[in-house]
């Protein structure tokens, strides 16, 4: 319909809209039931046996390198400054938003734990 009104649409591009996005891709933050019935982050370390069965590469379950990532980029002055927007795409396309403000636990046991 050429008769069609459209609205006029204004972008406002300044500094204060602008920020960093950082995506951490195919992020290794699998779920695992342990033999105790548990269930936990799927590591190299802990998990090699889950691992060998199931023919894995060990490099490829990491969770302690999205953990470590996590707290650089939150930690940074960008993020202090509210200049970063932080997302986490796990290997199996799962997409996690994080918050600016979230405190990511300093040791790795504790984050697996939150996870």
């Amino acid at each position: 319909d050429d008769d069609a009104i459209i609205p006029d649409v204004v972008v406002q591009d300044s500094e204060e809209n602008r920020k960093c996005i950082v995506i951490l891709d195919e992020a290794s933050l699998e779920i695992v039931k342990t033999r105790k019935g548990e269930f936990t982050l799927l590591n190299s370390d802990d998990h090699r046996t889950i691992l060998s069965k199931h023919d894995r590469d060990p490099a490829e379950c990491r969770p302690d390198i999205a953990h470590q990532e996590l707290m650089a980029a939150l930690d940074s002055p960008l993020n202090k400054a509210g200049l970063l927007k932080v997302y986490v795409r796990t290997k199996q396309n799962v997409l996690i938003d994080v918050h600016p403000m979230v405190r990511v636990p300093r040791t790795y046991k504790r984050f697996a734990g939150l996870m």
